[in-house]
């Protein structure tokens, strides 16, 4: 991977990212299934933007792999903020 920030960063739940996704999809009136799938087609999308500064974000975000997961992209997007 890219390696970690090596701050105090909260740290998402898959638990939490689950609740969420949960209220999403009855406001939406689509399966949690169906919401985890946009979101993660969305940002398979975003990822493929050629863009230089949308990859610079993407190449920001520390992650485990070669890409980030759903979850570590919500935990970066939490933690800009802080």
């Amino acid at each position: 991977g890219r390696g970690g920030s090596g701050g105090m960063d909260k740290k998402v739940s898959e638990m939490e990212i689950q609740r969420a996704i949960r209220k999403v999809a009855q406001r939406s009136g689509m399966s949690p299934q169906r919401v985890r799938k946009n979101i993660e087609q969305m940002l398979t999308e975003s990822r493929a933007c050629p863009d230089p500064q949308a990859q610079a974000a993407w190449a920001s975000i520390p992650c485990a792999g070669q890409t980030p997961t759903m979850e570590e992209v919500m935990n970066h997007i939490l933690n800009q903020g802080q």
